[in-house]
């Protein structure tokens, strides 16, 4: 009988809508703060590898080739993409073993499902960068979103 006395008691439901209010609005807050938070991620991995590829672009192939070679080495978690494609378009240096389906534009993109760098069978999404070499060859960087 108590029970049901406090169920109709107006305090006591005004009492259940602010604390369902309460509820919605921190689960609002914290879901506009996760978007802004992944999003702001995203676009800076994407304006370090496009600082880095323009920085790289015009190396020379030995030079270019050592950098890349202690990115993958620096690279513990297997999360970075890189490669070196010749002129021809197949694949003279990197982790990559194809073109992912991006523009060649210096520009950083992101691919919904590319496999990871570290063999496994697993595809995450990712963002790469593509930028044409003066000798006609292509350098691409990315990396893996998989812990944004």
């Amino acid at each position: 009988m108590w029970t049901t006395e406090v169920l109709r008691a107006r305090a006591f439901r005004i009492a259940l809508a602010f604390a369902l209010a309460i509820g919605l609005a921190t689960s609002a807050v914290f879901s506009l703060i996760y978007l802004h938070v992944t999003t702001a991620d995203v676009e800076r991995v994407g304006a370090l590898l496009v600082d880095e590829s323009a920085k790289g672009v015009g190396d020379s192939d030995d030079r270019l080739r050592r950098a890349l070679d202690l990115r993958i080495t620096r690279d513990l978690r297997r999360l970075d993409y890189v490669a070196l494609f010749d002129a021809d378009g197949a694949l003279a240096f990197g982790n990559v073993p194809t073109m992912p389906p991006i523009a060649v534009d210096g520009r950083a993109h992101r691919v919904s499902e590319f496999p990871l760098p570290d063999s496994s069978e697993k595809a995450d999404p990712a963002i790469f960068v593509a930028r044409r070499r003066p000798d006609g060859g292509v350098l691409l960087l990315g990396r893996s979103l998989q812990e944004v």
